[in-house]
């Protein structure tokens, strides 16, 4: 109800977002989805904004109800962006890795002073600790859930695959032997929906690219991490 209330009153929305992170729940998106049907009727445009907070809670509720290592995925991926061609995506793998190497070694930055650590510590308390660390995430889980969640992409993917080659077939043979059939409405509703699968394959395709790049650099990071400890 505190998320609902800052969103009414347009302030701190984020802030309380955090704060109330775990107690977002299906009863919360419920009540906020029926606070959106009714703001519909009068204000389209407060019920956009309502619409666009649900998602956020949304993400938010799957973010945490997700294993450490599926949130750290998230936070790589963002990290990441997405597209791989783009200018600076080099740079942004570096800041990915960095993250990776950060939850790897037990949440704690690389550059942190563990004596000012400390003295934040007994100053602040929690709050500094969230500040100064991350989530600790096993190599071994985070590949195993990295390398499970590709699998099954891939399996999808290859389905989707197969599914436009068969519907490529089908308007290929109507083009030549029943044209007129393509002037149906369902052949056009075929072919939007022939379009939008051909995207979503694309957009799946980077995605695959992208877990297959993660695997990599967690597989870099667990090397060096293991001779590291050799020569130590």
């Amino acid at each position: 109800m505190e998320i609902l209330a800052a969103a009414a009153r347009g302030t701190d929305l984020d802030m309380t977002i955090a704060q109330f992170a775990e107690e977002i729940d299906d009863e919360l998106l419920y009540l906020l989805q029926a606070r959106i049907e009714a703001t519909e009727k009068v204000n389209e445009g407060a019920a956009d904004q309502l619409r666009e907070l649900w998602g956020v809670l949304r993400t938010v509720q799957q973010r945490v109800a997700a294993t450490s290592a599926m949130r750290l995925l998230d936070d790589v991926l963002d990290l990441l962006g997405d597209d791989m061609s783009a200018v600076g995506y080099s740079m942004r793998r570096l800041e990915a890795q960095a993250r990776m190497r950060e939850a790897f070694t037990g949440g704690l930055a690389e550059d942190v002073d563990i004596f000012a650590a400390a003295a934040a510590l007994a100053d602040a308390g929690p709050a500094a600790a969230e500040e100064l660390s991350s989530e600790a995430v096993s190599p071994t889980d985070f590949l195993q859930e990295v390398m499970a969640l590709m699998e099954e992409a891939g399996e999808q993917q290859a389905a989707l695959a197969q599914a436009i080659e068969r519907a490529d077939k089908e308007i290929s043979f109507l083009r030549a032997h029943k044209p007129e059939a393509l002037e149906s409405e369902a052949a056009a509703a075929q072919r939007k929906a022939l379009t939008a699968a051909r995207r979503n394959f694309a957009s799946r395709a980077v995605g695959l690219s992208q877990l297959q790049d993660v695997v990599s650099m967690a597989r870099s990071l667990v090397f060096e991490m293991r001779k590291d400890s050799v020569a130590h």
